[in-house]
């Protein structure tokens, strides 16, 4: 005679989530700070460090957040070596309030400092090219509106590269030249009407000897 069984039964439990002596685990705490940290760019080796010790915080599953941290090294190290190759390039801005020469593009000029050259920029001497000289003008204009508005998010390189003719622009990409950018106004608040002038220069620093854009 089969067993009959009537009544009800409790309900199944739930299994416990993933966890470490019995508590929910944790997220590491560097693991999710690198990751938050990694969208400011000037603090991505800040994010690197954080993200390393993350890693090591989430070693054997004692904490979560590992993939915050394999991120935030990632980017870090990427948004670091973005950064130091712009320092490397030497992209320059420069400001100047007025020129006493009115240079055009191919003047190859040496820049006039202030204080016997330990001060600021504050003028230009066009050189003949064939002379030792140290930069040669590529673009004499104005800024477009969107390089107004993408100013100091944009490096020299890029916002003068979109500035020059074809002659100078396979130059400033060769790599073998850094690019100045000479703003006669204020560099910081630049605008549609300010002039400004791109400046091609060795990037070791060496004297021109001849003018870049007649050999290109």
């Amino acid at each position: 005679m089969p067993l009959e069984v009537s009544g009800t039964f409790p309900p199944r439990p739930t299994p416990p989530s993933p966890s470490y002596g019995g508590a929910p685990v944790p997220y590491d705490r560097n693991a999710v700070t690198s990751l938050v940290i990694l969208g400011t760019c000037l603090l991505a080796p800040v994010a690197v460090w954080l993200g390393v010790r993350g890693i090591v915080g989430t070693k054997g599953g004692v904490r979560r957040g590992r993939w915050c941290a394999v991120i935030a090294v990632i980017g870090g190290l990427l948004s670091t070596s973005l950064m130091v190759a712009g320092i490397a390039g030497g992209e320059r801005f420069r400001d100047l309030t007025s020129t006493k020469v009115d240079l055009s593009v191919g003047d190859c000029v040496d820049a006039l400092y202030a204080d016997n050259g330990a001060g600021a920029l504050v003028d230009f001497d066009v050189r003949p090219c064939t002379a030792p000289h140290e930069s040669e003008v590529a673009f004499r204009g104005q800024l477009k509106l969107a390089q107004v508005d993408d100013y100091e998010r944009l490096s020299a390189a890029d916002l003068c590269t979109a500035l020059m003719g074809d002659r100078y622009t396979q130059p400033a990409k060769s790599g073998r030249f850094v690019v100045d950018l000479v703003t006669l106004g204020d560099p910081d608040r630049p605008t549609t009407s300010d002039t400004v002038y791109c400046l091609l220069a060795n990037d070791d620093g060496a004297p021109l000897s001849a003018s870049i854009g007649a050999g290109a």
